[in-house]
């Protein structure tokens, strides 16, 4: 069947801009870096995407123990973690109880610290697209600037950036390094 000529036209508009518009979703999550912007504004994060409660679908013990994750160095040569890092279950934002007693134990730590302020990190296992890992990584780490918030530390002293997949601890295709990928690190920022 043959289509007008106005019709094929509007048909490769409408295309083009939903082009556009996925690149410039793209753009967005990746420029969630103040350091590359020293004007941005710190993230806010909206009432939708509070710490929800645990999913009743997920059991917990078939997460690592923090003690069967924990690695010994830090993620990439000169960079030193200054907290405990978090782990997430698979294809997961949410907060389980292991990562809330870490998270505690941070805030703890942030709380006797207090001119000191840290980026979170939020990082993926190499399962899912390069943009949805990066969604993943963000939403990571929102969760986890939330439930800070929550103990009491101040949204001014946090930053957060999403890695998706591209800073594995662990590169190797298992579950045991898939498990190890999935986490929240922290890194303290300059005064």
């Amino acid at each position: 069947m043959n289509y007008p000529r106005s019709a094929r036209l509007i048909v490769m508009c409408v295309i083009v801009a939903f082009l556009f518009t996925g690149c410039a979703q793209l753009r967005r999550l990746f420029r969630m870096d103040r350091r590359d912007d020293p004007s941005a504004d710190v993230v806010e994060v909206p009432d939708d995407d509070a710490v929800l409660p645990p999913d009743p679908d997920t059991d917990v013990r078939d997460i690592p123990s923090e003690d069967e994750l924990r690695v010994d160095r830090p993620t990439h040569p000169g960079e030193e973690s200054i907290l405990e890092v978090v782990y997430f279950a698979f294809d997961s934002s949410e907060l389980l109880p292991p990562a809330k007693e870490t998270l505690k134990r941070n805030a703890q730590w942030l709380l006797e610290n207090p001119d000191v302020r840290i980026l979170i990190e939020g990082h993926c296992d190499e399962r899912g697209t390069e943009q949805y890992n990066i969604g993943l990584g963000e939403r990571r780490a929102k969760s986890v600037m939330h439930y800070l918030m929550m103990l009491g530390i101040e949204q001014d002293r946090m930053e957060i950036i999403s890695y998706g997949e591209s800073r594995p601890v662990d590169p190797r295709p298992t579950e045991e390094a898939w498990a190890k990928n999935r986490r929240a690190e922290f890194k303290r920022l300059p005064d």
